[in-house]
Formats: structure tokens, sequence, C-alpha cells
């Protein structure tokens, strides 16, 4: 069975290369039995350039491929360490809310104003072309830019959008619950009807 990692991201790509890139070893936030790791905070096993113990790293770190080493199209420039953000997919369980149930996580750990990176932004467009939510997250926080806030908010309050709005947001909740209710089985969180 593939994980939502292989069936949203692609499987590793044997040509990319870490590199020199620690996007991984710095911005997410890890709490396992094995390795303890605030946000966007180097990993103590971090040398910088790699990991000091990358034989023998805890199977978090192990399993871990970032959306650069896995999406087909992603240029060089859109490794993390040189756009400036790592794309991952999550899925919360239980969902606190529809748009967590799987979703696309680009994290960075400056602000998303000061991004400027093309390749980012045509990866990030890129999957803005299915239904899957795509956040942004710095600073603990996550920031939804996919569906755009007008779907969005239709999506969250059908009785107070206009009616071309709760068609499109009831478009696009059809396109998404079939992915949402996969990974997340009976812990879905979707609208009654979807």
């Amino acid at each position: 069975m593939q994980t939502p990692q292989e069936v949203f991201l692609g499987t590793v790509k044997a040509d990319r290369s870490c590199g020199t890139c620690i996007a991984c070893c710095v911005i997410p936030h890890i709490d396992t039995p094995e390795l303890k790791k605030p946000v966007d905070t180097q990993c103590a096993n971090c040398t910088g350039t790699g990991c000091a113990i990358h034989a023998s790293r805890p199977e978090i770190c192990r399993s871990f491929e970032c959306g650069y080493k896995r999406l087909i199209g992603m240029p060089p420039e859109a490794r993390p360490d040189r756009c400036g953000a790592m794309i991952t997919i999550e899925v919360d369980s239980p969902a606190s809310g529809v748009f967590d149930n799987i979703y696309y996580l680009v994290s960075t750990s400056q602000d998303p104003a000061t991004l400027k990176s093309p390749a980012l932004d045509r990866v990030v467009q890129s999957l803005s072309r299915g239904p899957v939510p795509i956040y942004i997250y710095w600073q603990g926080f996550k920031t939804l830019i996919h569906p755009p806030k007008q779907v969005a908010m239709a999506v969250l309050h059908p009785a107070d959008a206009s009616p071309t709005m709760a068609a499109e947001a009831s478009r696009w909740l059809k396109a998404y619950a079939p992915y949402a209710r996969a990974v997340a089985g009976p812990d879905v969180n979707l609208p009654p009807g979807y």
C-alpha cells in the first residue's frame, strides 16, 4: 500500500540529492521518543551541511524525504535551501478542520512575504491545480493559500456565500472529499453530504 507521500508527492527520484540542504534538520518540529527538536531550530546532530549521525539517524529522519526529492519537474533551484521553503504532504488525524484531512505544507523559516523564488511559485501554482489544500507554515502558524480565500470561506460558511461561490465550493469539496476520506478514514472532517 502506498503512503500519502508516495501518492501525492511521488516516489523518491534517484537523481535528486539533498546536497548541503539542511531544511529538514531545521524547519520541522520533531517530538518522538528518539528525537526532540523545536520548530525552526537546528537539530543537535546537524553539522550545518548534513547529519553527524546519518548512518544511525532516527527512523523519523530515515523515512523522511521532502517534496523536492519526490515531485516530478522540481528544478534544482526548488531545493529548499535554494528557494527558502520545504514542501511536504501532511495528514492530520483526527483533522481539526475540513482543510486539515490531508494538505500540502510549504514550510519556511523566513517571512513568506519575502520569499522570491520563481521556482517555488511555479511548484505551488502546479499543486494549486489539484483539490488538495495548501498551507504556508511559518513561526508555528499555518495560513491557507489554496483553495482561494473566497472558495474556502464558502466551504466553511455555505449559507453566507453567493450562489456562484457556493457552487464553486461544492465542486472543490466533491474533488477533495475522496482524497480526504482515503487518508482520514472514519476520522474524516467533511461537511455532511461529502
